[in-house]
């Protein structure tokens, strides 16, 4: 192809009419709180680097729009002549104001900006804060009391409501923003009642989250309403019911909805493409925390009115796809039927996902289908999520962007304010040819001074049918000079169409587009990028070979071009189904093992091809065609079990009581071979129960043990490993045998500072301005829940730890890496008394790790700023506690400060630190977890105490019931780790434990049973010594039991398909265990759905049978390659690969 540089292709557009563009129309946004871009401890540079970082992870996903927090607490984090400056900005002007360069970041990436204000929440008492100035706002209770913390000011009163719309209008009139968004719309929740549910101090009160509540305080609430704060001085109780309304409960609602509405028309009169949305709990009026009815909002009522354009739900009680839906249509226990006027007259409704309780809960793979599934409800228009600060912990925007969110999108226009503004002026554009792959589109809007939004968007040229992709939205007034850059690794060779609409504040469309063409844009022949072995290598005979392409490579293909010669026994390959590799990224690995001591050679030929047909590149030439060729050995045969290379802490240690041993092997081990059997840990001769992860890098196992318990003080302890095997099945010769005493003292307290469960505050290594000389691809913090420490809780689901992956950068002159908290482990105070620790799993790279701690005295920073922990050489491999005594001088390092000397009055934790050492690695990955303040204690620990389990009563139920119980004990040593067991006399009877602490659910399940049962629970306690307790009742089944019937599945499974590859049709056999609602669906390998062959089905436990033709929902057949059927029944998920084959 002849290049052109800067031809000039088109120098005015094609236009054509706008109705020609459709674009797909979804709002997608996080809420960003104000700890998450603000802390008192950073600079003005630092504040808009936090911002420009948030606002380009919202890009990554592919949203449009952020909602961002701007006033907290009665304080503002904006330019305010109301209220004073917040608390994260230390009460005083932070050097920029953030919401100004937020709206401005947004803007420039294509993104809304919705202010997000809280309303009546206004717990600050700072000078000038409204419970400050004007006390007499504050809710009370029936006594007339008011509140003395996390202080609510009352919708009752008329003056705080023209106050507040006067404050959020300041907001409006000032800034240019897209949207208001309100939370802690409503009455507040709190009680001076029998369970007080106020938190204990201002930064607690700041952090609380809108939209959750504990159980026992909504009980209180709803059992004694004596004590709640919903009541100010010019309406006390005891002065009845306020006139003109028939109850309390009407006058709490109308308080609320006369503020919304006021607000709305007053929004209306200045800025009406403004849009007002509000926060409103996840349950309307249904269930015990409910908007309606306990903190009197009508959410409802606003949207069908119009009070609100938007309403955004917090529907945080839900985890599962199956449980959106349910709650947003299912009944009249859900929005829908509330709904319908809002719906008819056009106004957006978005749903609202808990991502902080995904991640709680181990769900967080509960996105794609959450949001899969709530899309195709009708009235819904998008999502919001809380908060990016989750995100950022899981760095989920790129996976978001590049899989249910692939798609970029812009938000949906409200009908009734169609005839608000004139629609924007008509485009112009012409293009600009820089090279083969890139572009240059110069876009100009004749009469136009106010600023838009303009997108451009993308199409195959020879593709009528398929929708334009949006490239990108842009912000502003004036012409645009926008890039169009192409990697050459697109699926399509040919040109592109681009198109380019003008949008006004409302999202209502130019009435024309323009239209220019690209050249045919190349599209590169695929290539090898990486292989795990190279030509002459020498590996073992069970190696696992994994090839990395540059495009998605058409997997059936890759099955004719792959060779292997001699051929072995058996091969199996697997294509990731990673979110960044899927069809690119493939494993062929040898259930028969390869033949020892022999010489191999794998060819992959030219019939590879990639999606759109393009033949493999093999040589790398740029010329498609041909494959590639090498030649390995495998080892000799392998008989030897796995060799200890170390061992920390080494044996005779003296070895701390919570300590925990790690022992490195050469190779890696069998994991199915690491149990309770092969792991035996002593303590002055008692059997204790052991913890354990295995962790492998590099071909090199380490084993982590600890056990539950807490160890003696003076003790010996003998640990013995025996029958430990590698992955071809050899074993360690003789067992291992490691003896050592603990230390002389016991831990009487610990405090956690933080646990490292994730959404703590801690911000990415890039974000400080401390961190220099790393490589941003390679540096990065987030949560791990494979490597934890083993033996601090039985909770499976919530066990994770902080992972700083680093990257040291070769040519800079320096390097350091600061990862800063500004979350709540950073409230915590701190004195020299305290003695602080932390387990940090190092990588045994050399480099130096240190704490850091904010230094105070008489409440100011003091001039050395920061005092750090005396850095500590990564010198091991494995889980080790480590300990700074804030008392000892020698175990201060050097910074910042300038004398190394604890001379503050009081610490708050800044971060942790990590620096190269001399010869140390320059990438690799360290954990953290568990850092907490402790107390030591000499002499004999506390004695520990067995739990008490309450009795339970013995059942009769009818076959075919379902029997659920609920374990409760009780433990005078309530911080102790428990373990629930459940033991039946027979088989055919089998529970599931869901949980370890007390008030856990059991479900029973049963096979075709009559008769009786007796069922032992047992609670077992892992605190000094191992106690235990154990209760016993009987559980009787009645009913017949049929000779001839068929056994009821046990498992919920998908057990065949075949014939599998299939052609032209294909019978999927699944077997449900108890009645499930279940949906069942076919995708391809970009997890684009193909078929619903039924979703929301009502099911009896039994077998089924359901076949699939090989056609779309379209009725079209499907084209050769290997899709998956995937079942789903509320939380449960099963997967299958299927391949066709014509």
């Amino acid at each position: 192809m002849t290049k052109i540089r800067h031809k000039i292709l088109f120098f005015s557009a094609l236009s054509i009419f706008a109705n020609s563009m459709p674009l797909d129309r979804e709002f997608r946004s996080t809420w960003v709180i104000t700890w998450e871009y603000i802390s008192p401890s950073q600079n003005a540079e630092q504040t808009m680097a936090r911002i420009d970082e948030i606002m380009d992870n919202h890009a990554d996903a592919n949203m449009n729009a952020v909602l961002f927090q701007v006033r907290q607490s009665g304080t503002a984090y904006y330019s305010s002549s109301y209220e004073p400056w917040g608390y994260y900005t230390g009460y005083e002007n932070p050097g920029v104001d953030p919401l100004q360069y937020a709206i401005d970041a947004a803007h420039s990436r294509g993104l809304e900006l919705h202010a997000w204000f809280n309303v009546f929440q206004a717990s600050s008492i700072h000078e000038g804060a409204p419970a400050q100035a004007h006390p007499e706002w504050v809710c009370r209770d029936r006594d007339g009391d008011p509140m003395t913390s996390s202080r609510s000011l009352s919708p009752g009163l008329e003056d705080v409501r023209q106050y507040t719309v006067d404050v959020a209008m300041e907001i409006v009139n000032n800034y240019d923003i897209d949207g208001l968004h309100l939370d802690y719309v409503r009455w507040n929740e709190h009680s001076s009642g029998s369970f007080n549910t106020l938190p204990p101090g201002q930064i607690e009160e700041i952090k609380m989250i809108d939209g959750m509540i504990a159980e026992q305080t909504l009980d209180d609430l709803e059992n004694s309403r004596t004590g709640r704060y919903l009541y100010d001085v010019e309406h006390p109780y005891s002065a009845g019911i306020p006139y003109d309304y028939s109850s309390w409960e009407e006058w709490w609602r109308d308080g609320v909805t006369s503020f919304v509405s006021a607000l709305h028309d007053s929004i209306q009169s200045v800025k009406p493409y403004v849009r007002l949305s509000a926060a409103v709990l996840g349950r309307y009026n249904w269930g015990g925390w409910q908007g309606y009815g306990t903190v009197y909002q009508d959410g409802a009522l606003w949207f069908n009115e119009g009070f609100v354009d938007q309403l955004m739900p917090m529907h945080y009680h839900w985890t599962s796809p199956n449980s959106f839906v349910q709650m947003l249509t299912g009944s009249n226990e859900s929005w829908s039927p509330y709904l319908q006027q809002g719906i008819d007259e056009g106004r957006l409704f978005s749903a609202g996902p808990g991502s902080y309780v995904l991640a709680d809960q181990n769900l967080w793979g509960n996105h794609p289908g959450i949001v899969n599934a709530v899309r195709n409800i009708q009235f819904v228009d998008g999502f919001q999520f809380f908060s990016n600060g989750t995100w950022e912990d899981y760095q989920y925007w790129k996976e978001a962007g590049y899989t249910f969110f692939k798609d970029k999108t812009i938000v949906r226009n409200i009908s009734e304010y169609e005839n608000n503004a004139d629609l924007p002026q008509n485009p112009q554009a012409s293009i600009v040819q820089i090279n083969d792959l890139e572009y240059q589109v110069n876009i100009s809007t004749p009469d136009h001074s106010d600023a838009i939004w303009t997108v451009v968007a993308l199409t195959p040229s020879d593709s009528a049918d398929i929708s334009p992709l949006i490239q990108d939205t842009y912000y502003g007034s004036g012409d645009m000079v926008i890039p169009i850059n192409f990697d050459g690794l697109q699926l399509y060779e040919g040109t592109y169409d681009i198109s380019v609409q003008n949008f006004n504040r409302y999202w209502f469309g130019s009435e024309t587009i323009a239209q220019v063409t690209t050249e045919t844009i190349p599209s590169f022949s695929p290539t090898l990028l990486n292989l795990n072995i190279e030509d002459g290598d020498t590996i073992a005979a069970n190696t696992v070979l994994r090839f990395e392409f540059s495009k998605e490579m058409d997997q059936s293909s890759f099955l004719s071009a792959l060779s292997l010669s001699p051929e072995p026994d058996s091969l199996v390959i697997e294509w990731s189904e990673y979110w960044e590799d899927q069809g690119k990224a493939v494993t062929v690995y040898f259930p028969g093992l390869l033949e020892f001591d022999t010489e191999y050679t794998m060819a992959i030929s030219s019939d590879l091809i990639d999606m759109i047909g393009l033949q493999f590149d093999g040589n790398m030439d740029g010329i498609s065609g041909d494959g590639i060729s090498i030649t390995f050995h495998t080892e000799a045969t392998d008989l030897t079990g796995p060799q200890v290379t170390s061992i920390y802490p080494p044996s005779n240690h003296i070895y701390d009581t919570e300590g925990v041993f790690n022992i490195m092997f050469d190779e890696v081990l069998d994991v199915a071979s690491i149990d309770e059997v092969s792991m035996q840990f002593q303590s002055n001769g008692q059997e204790l129960t052991v913890d354990h992860i295995e962790y492998t890098l590099d071909e090199i196992t380490t084993l982590s043990i600890k056990p539950f318990s807490p160890l003696l003080n003076n003790s010996n302890c003998v640990i013995t490993l025996s029958n430990i095997t590698d992955t071809l099945g050899n074993s360690i010769p003789n067992s291992l045998v490691y003896s050592f005493n603990t230390t002389d003292f016991y831990y009487s307290n610990r405090n956690f500072i933080d646990r490292f469960n994730s959404g703590a505050g801690w911000w990415q290594p890039d974000g400080s301005g401390s961190t220099t000389g790393i490589l941003g691809s390679e540096t990065q913090f987030n949560y791990s829940n494979h490597v934890f420490v083993p033996g601090l809780s039985m909770n499976t689901n919530g066990r994770k730890s902080g992972s700083l992956r680093y990257g040291w950068d070769p040519d800079a002159s320096s390097s350091f890496l600061r990862l800063h908290n500004a979350g709540d482990p950073s409230d915590i105070p701190l004195d020299t008394s305290d003695v602080i620790q932390l387990y940090v799993y190092s990588d045994g790279s050399g480099n130096q790790f240190s704490i850091s701690l904010y230094e105070y005295l008489n409440g100011s920073l003091t001039g050395d700023v920061i005092e750090v922990m005396a850095w500590k050489e990564l010198d091991w491999t494995g889980w080790r506690l480590i300990e700074w005594d804030l008392s000892e001088p020698d175990q201060v390092g050097s910074w910042i400060s300038g004398d190394q000397t604890m001379n503050g009055d009081e610490y708050y934790l800044d971060g942790l630190l990590l620096k190269p050492g001399s010869n140390s690695d320059m990438v690799g990955r360290v954990y953290f977890d568990d850092l907490r303040i402790i107390t030591k204690a000499q002499g004999n620990p506390p004695q520990n105490f067995a739990p008490a389990i309450t009795s339970i009563q013995d059942t009769i139920i009818e076959d075919g019931s379902n029997f659920y119980f609920y374990v409760q004990f009780s433990d005078v040593n309530e911080n102790d780790i428990h373990q629930i067991n459940i033991v039946t006399d027979t088989s055919a009877v089998q529970a599931t434990i869901y949980g370890h602490t007390s008030g856990s659910l059991i479900n029973i399940d049963y096979e075709p049973f009559i008769g009786a049962t007796n069922i032992s629970v047992i609670v077992n306690d892992f605190g000094f010594g191992e106690l235990s307790d154990t209760v016993q009742f009987s559980l009787q089944i009645q009913g017949e039991l049929l000779g001839d019937e068929e056994p009821l599945p046990r498992l919920f499974q998908i057990s065949n398909t075949y014939p599998n590859p299939f052609n032209p049709v294909i019978t999927i056999d699944f077997e449900i265990d108890r009645p499930k609602n279940v949906s069942m669906h076919l995708y391809d390998l970009k997890g684009r759905k193909i078929k619903t062959l039924f979703e929301h089905k009502e099911f009896q436990a039994g077998i089924f049978q359901e076949k699939w033709f090989g056609k779309d929902d379209r009725g079209m057949q499907v084209s050769n390659g290997i899709y998956v059927i995937q079942i789903i029944s509320d939380k449960e998920r099963l997967k299958r690969k299927i391949t066709l084959l014509k």
